[in-house]
């Protein structure tokens, strides 16, 4: 039994000199460098579209249903835009915190973007900002 268990202790006492894993190729991980970076590119774009299509609802919904409903007394105006910008805006919220994680942005980088889309024309203007950082990482390849 102890020779049994001396031969079996053998086997896992091999330097780790011995072991030889397949080298990497170089395509490989040019490869999925290139992943990450289209990865990164479509989260951002992906932010991009739904921040200006937010926007847009957010301001069919304050300059068009709003005085609809105030102003001429059309009380369902509302409804179908308020409700279209709602969700809108979850998927924008969403699109933001997915971002945050696989971009690894601090929470300030979120917490601005969060506070543009609560004001109008905000979106509009955090997508000059996006579009600079897509345009930062397409000169740094």
């Amino acid at each position: 039994m102890g020779r049994a268990f001396s031969a079996l202790s053998g086997i896992h006492s091999r330097p780790s000199s011995l072991i030889r894993t397949p080298p990497i190729p170089e395509s490989h991980s040019r490869r999925v460098c290139g992943t990450v970076r289209r990865l990164k590119r479509t989260v951002i774009q992906r932010l991009r579209v739904l921040g200006t299509i937010e926007g847009i609802s957010f301001l069919v919904l304050m300059g068009i249903a709003m005085p609809l409903k105030y102003g001429f007394d059309y009380t369902h105006a509302t409804f179908w835009p308020g409700l279209a910008h709602g969700i809108l805006f979850l998927l924008y919220c969403a699109a933001l915190a997915h971002a945050k994680r696989v971009l690894a942005r601090p929470i300030g980088w979120a917490v601005k973007l969060f506070i543009a889309a609560l004001l109008p024309f905000g979106p509009f203007v955090m997508d000059k900002n996006l579009k600079c950082e897509l345009d930062e990482g397409a000169n740094g390849d």
